[in-house]
């Protein structure tokens, strides 16, 4: 799945996920998957833990947990440069 877009409704993010080449040609459908700030970190990696609807958490280097920190790390530097 490739992450096409990450939205923030309070403290959830919603992350948009749409099918690759081969993923498309077996059927699999477009995905909206939520996730929550656990508030930890990995020691290793330096990136935030997120859980999903069905309680499982990103793994380290996850690329939707870094889609998730990057959205974040880009809406505070956009919030302090105004």
């Amino acid at each position: 799945m490739i992450i096409e877009s990450v939205s923030q409704e309070g403290r959830i993010f919603i992350v948009h996920l749409r099918p690759g080449f081969f993923e498309r040609l077996f059927g699999i459908k477009p995905k909206v998957k939520r996730f929550i700030d656990t508030g930890n970190e990995y020691m290793i990696g330096g990136g935030r833990i997120y859980r999903d609807e069905n309680n499982e958490i990103t793994g380290n280097g996850s690329s939707i947990a870094e889609a998730i920190d990057l959205f974040r790390i880009r809406k505070e530097f956009e919030s302090r440069s105004k």
